[in-house]
């Protein structure tokens, strides 16, 4: 089996990408790309200003293009830094898209304290999203493995994070069947640091299992940490797309179900037991 998995396009991505026709996906060794939870901690993959929590809003997590930004924009709050480096490997797979659009996008912002509470007069949440279609959930932990708290402003809920401190996307896939997810941080690929799109290939998430995306992977079997800090040294900013700084996406596409083969139907008349009667033996 190669080490990344495809979508519906056919898509190399990392433990977590896959495209609509046959491609091949990745996965991550351990620690996974990603993947923390049951099996090997190696994650699959397929090929493929600051601003106040309500400028914030506007930000997109998956953008088909570079997007232009006001110099003069207010630059207060938490983006994401690329980190130091840490292992965590992948491998490809294939994996093909049963859609060529996600069928579902879970949206996750984030900014300091200050920033979230005055925006906010919400309870105390959790920074995790679930989508009950699908049965996946979606949490920013921190590096011991604890979720981050977190508060609505409006439709939109905001993990709450602090400077210098390292943090991980998990995505828990409590369904029967594997997924590929896209993700993007700040309005650029986990995977290859370019644009977001949800065209790009992503990890792949088993039945029942975990997978933890621990950075800006850098090499097969590494990752530069997400670790939050000032807006303008944010790995968005340093690449000159900052507009998006603020937002987690995760972009989540099913498989394609196996077609039916010559062979496969042949399997399908196998039958357990003959109803012929013991021959005579031969000598």
């Amino acid at each position: 089996m190669s080490i990344l998995r495809a979508i519906p396009f056919v898509l190399l991505v990392f433990v977590l990408a896959a495209c609509a026709s046959k491609g091949r996906a990745q996965r991550a060794p351990s620690p996974h790309l990603g993947t923390r939870g049951g099996g090997s901690r190696q994650a699959a993959r397929t090929r493929a200003p600051a601003r106040s929590a309500s400028a914030e809003a506007s930000s997109a997590p998956y953008d088909e293009g570079p997007r232009a930004y006001e110099a003069d924009d207010d630059r207060a709050g938490l983006g994401t830094l690329y980190g130091e480096r840490r292992r965590s490997g992948t491998y490809e797979t294939r994996f093909e898209r049963a859609t060529r659009r996600p069928e579902a996008v879970l949206s996750l912002w984030y900014d300091d304290f200050d920033g979230v509470s005055a925006s906010s007069d919400s309870p105390w949440r959790t920074s995790t999203l679930y989508d009950p279609a699908r049965d996946i959930s979606v949490s920013l932990i921190d590096s011991r493995g604890r979720v981050l708290d977190a508060l609505d402003v409006g439709h939109q809920r905001y993990a709450i994070g602090a400077p210098g401190e390292r943090y991980e996307i998990e995505v828990r896939n409590h369904s029967g069947q594997r997924y590929e997810v896209v993700a993007s941080v700040d309005g650029l690929d986990v995977i290859d640091g370019g644009h977001a799109s949800t065209s790009k290939r992503g990890y792949i998430v088993e039945a029942y299992d975990t997978v933890v995306i621990e950075g800006w992977r850098t090499h097969e079997d590494e990752v530069a940490a997400f670790r939050f800090g000032r807006t303008d040294d944010s790995y968005a900013a340093r690449r000159g797309a900052p507009r998006d700084v603020g937002v987690i996406g995760v972009a989540l596409f099913s498989e394609r179900a196996p077609r039916w083969t010559p062979d496969r139907d042949r399997r399908r008349r196998a039958r357990p037991f003959d109803d012929r009667f013991a021959p005579p033996p031969s000598w």
